[in-house]
């Protein structure tokens, strides 16, 4: 904030927003015209993302891991789409995305 950017918040499962439900999609397309950032950085759960998380892949129920890892790649894929979206209005967007 000092540097004169503001927040809108964090629009994640933890927040109880859920990127696979319509609802919360047209809330949150609500807040980013209500709110006009200048600027948009976007990423997905880093939960089965991140190589460290990999590390213990071995140790987790297989079924269970790729449960996790299909929720993941369906939000990277929802991250594009956001992403591709904001790109053609004028707020700038940077995309932090894994490779899988």
């Amino acid at each position: 904030e000092e540097a004169g950017f503001r927040s809108l918040g964090a629009w994640d499962l933890t927040s109880g927003w859920d990127a696979a439900d319509p609802a919360c999609e047209r809330k949150l397309w609500r807040h980013i015209a209500q709110a006009k950032p200048w600027w948009i950085s976007l990423s997905p759960p880093c939960r089965l993302m991140s190589s460290l998380q990999n590390l213990t892949k071995a140790r987790k129920d297989p079924v269970q891991w790729r449960r996790d890892y299909e929720e993941s790649v369906r939000f990277v894929y929802i991250l594009r789409i956001t992403f591709l979206t904001l790109c053609s209005t004028s707020l700038r967007c940077f995309l932090a995305l894994p490779s899988l």
